[in-house]
């Protein structure tokens, strides 16, 4: 049981260690949020496997912070990724689209171009259907 603890240990240090390379070598925000919010997750998982086999008294206490992890990691790299994409940031290609915001109806309510939309603090042109102007209203 110690020896898989130990390659549990190993094997999170390695996602973890893999997931922050990812997090300095990947090109724009969204590509470094990938990185480092799915390798980190499952590496966290392994390490607190690890350390319940370890320390079997631990449990519920790890389990907390698995649950913790597991709820929070992704709501928050999601959020930073869409506060990246509302403010403007472009991806490794240079392309600011919102086009597929129109299909979640984050634009609901907005019909015709040249229309202006505010949400979550911005302020939304429609004069082209690809091209948005942000401006911090």
């Amino acid at each position: 049981m110690s020896i898989l603890a130990d390659i549990l240990l190993l094997l999170g240090s390695l996602f973890v260690g893999i997931g922050s390379l990812g997090l300095l070598r990947m090109p724009d925000v969204y590509n470094r949020l990938q990185a480092g919010t799915k390798s980190v997750t499952l590496g966290t998982m392994a390490i607190l496997i690890g350390i319940g086999l370890h320390h079997p008294d631990w449990w519920s206490n790890l389990l907390m912070i698995a649950i913790l992890v597991l709820f929070t990691n992704p709501v928050g790299s999601a959020s930073i990724a869409r506060a990246s994409l509302l403010a403007g940031v472009a991806d490794k290609t240079g392309d600011i689209s919102l086009d597929y915001l129109v299909n979640e109806n984050v634009f609901a309510g907005v019909a015709d171009a040249g229309d202006v939309y505010s949400y979550d603090g911005f302020t939304y042109d429609r004069a082209y259907p690809t091209d948005y102007t942000f401006w911090y209203s």
